[in-house]
């Protein structure tokens, strides 16, 4: 497939937990990500799990608020260009704000473990 997980609209108190979003991008690289928050999003809690070998991307952040993601693993992802990336906090639909990252784990990526961009 191509995402594990997308959502383009509004989220409002979600929780994921102990949930593995790996390999995607096998069908169209640039848009491999794991897990993409793509919409507005508040009131989120990811705890454990997985998000791994994929793509582009393990966790795509986009206008995202009040977000913890603890004792998460994001490693391996790359393979499309530009890809490679463990988590990125990517604000082009809107600032992102009060993100915690607890005990995660963001190696062998292509390009890098965590980044943000503008």
């Amino acid at each position: 497939g191509t995402w594990g997980f997308v959502s383009g609209g509004t989220v409002n108190k979600m929780t994921v937990i102990n949930s593995d979003f790996e390999y995607n991008g096998q069908v169209d690289p640039a848009h491999g990500n794991g897990f993409d928050l793509a919409g507005s999003s508040t009131n989120v809690l990811v705890e454990g799990g997985t998000f791994n070998n994929n793509q582009s991307k393990g966790i795509n952040l986009t206008n995202t608020t009040n977000a913890t993601f603890t004792n998460i693993t994001a490693s391996g992802n790359g393979g499309a260009t530009k890809g490679g990336k463990g988590v990125v906090v990517w604000d082009w639909t809107g600032a992102s704000q009060d993100l915690v990252f607890n005990n995660p784990t963001l190696t062998n990526n292509s390009f890098y473990g965590l980044g943000a961009s503008a």
